[in-house]
């Protein structure tokens, strides 16, 4: 990778009575020169970026004096998403803490140990070769970073693939790595005011069953469990007859119209 300088970070105000650290923001939407997008800096590749500077890059302007070098978390965001773009698994889960937690809302149960390196390498697998992660904002605590992502394709943004990670980090020997992901991915459907709506509703059914939502609250997943096995148990038995009935009968409606159309077409060949 070329050298680059970067130039300080705006920094949020703190909170009345905290003794945190700044926290810094990062926004690469604004008229900076930053890539929409990277490849790899591993040595059978490399970096392509759409500018001239890297994907984690400061304000332009200001002195050369006072800029300074990209934090540690940025560091390890930028090796993250360089490592997922570049398809390197085995790189990738050097950056994660051996009890390492994701959070995915795609999935209902949060993924640890095997799972998580599993997910990973189905995410590079069905990204292909021509997709990549492209970050839009950091912003930044003292052990956490937040990053808002897309996906494009060949430098094209692909429609309902705008997301949030959040990263929560632990610092081993003055290197970061990755305790915990929680992962919000934009959803393809836009429901609107119906989903107000529908919340409208839900909130009317806690309110006048309270016992069962508290049930439900605690342990969601149970209920998904039993409307499985309902299906299972009580409407596929009950279903699949209805449906073997159709595809019979569709079957021979099938059957019958090509004999019509075999006798019609052969009455024609008669004729002309």
């Amino acid at each position: 990778m070329n050298s680059t300088s970067f130039s300080p970070l705006p920094t949020f105000i703190q909170k009345h009575g905290s003794k945190s650290k700044s926290h810094r923001i990062l926004s690469l939407r604004q008229n900076f020169l930053a890539p929409k997008f990277y490849q790899c800096n591993t040595s059978k590749c490399k970096i392509q970026p759409k500018y001239s500077k890297p994907l984690l890059v400061a304000a332009r302007g200001g002195n050369a004096a006072h800029e300074e070098p990209p934090s540690p978390l940025q560091d390890l965001v930028h090796k993250f998403y360089t490592y997922i773009n570049s398809k390197d698994v085995r790189r990738l889960e050097k950056l994660f803490d051996s009890a390492c937690v994701i959070e995915d809302e795609a999935y209902y149960q949060p993924l640890e140990g095997q799972k998580v390196h599993k997910f990973f390498e189905k995410l590079t697998q069905a990204m292909g070769q021509n997709v990549v992660f492209a970050i839009d904002d950091i912003c930044e605590g003292d052990e956490s970073i937040a990053v808002t992502w897309h996906l494009e394709w060949n430098g094209e943004f692909i429609p309902f693939t705008k997301g949030c990670s959040l990263y929560t980090c632990s610092e081993y020997g003055g290197t970061f790595r990755i305790r915990r992901a929680n992962v919000f991915m934009e959803s393809p459907f836009k429901p609107g005011d119906l989903a107000l709506e529908m919340l409208k509703i839900i909130i009317a059914l806690f309110d006048r069953f309270p016992k069962l939502a508290r049930s439900f609250l605690r342990k969601p997943a149970t209920l998904v469990f039993y409307v499985v096995n309902l299906y299972k148990f009580i409407v596929e038995p009950l279903m699949r007859p209805v449906i073997a009935y159709y595809s019979l009968m569709l079957a021979y409606a099938v059957k019958i119209l090509t004999t019509v159309v075999t006798i019609i077409y052969s009455i024609l060949k008669l004729f002309f």
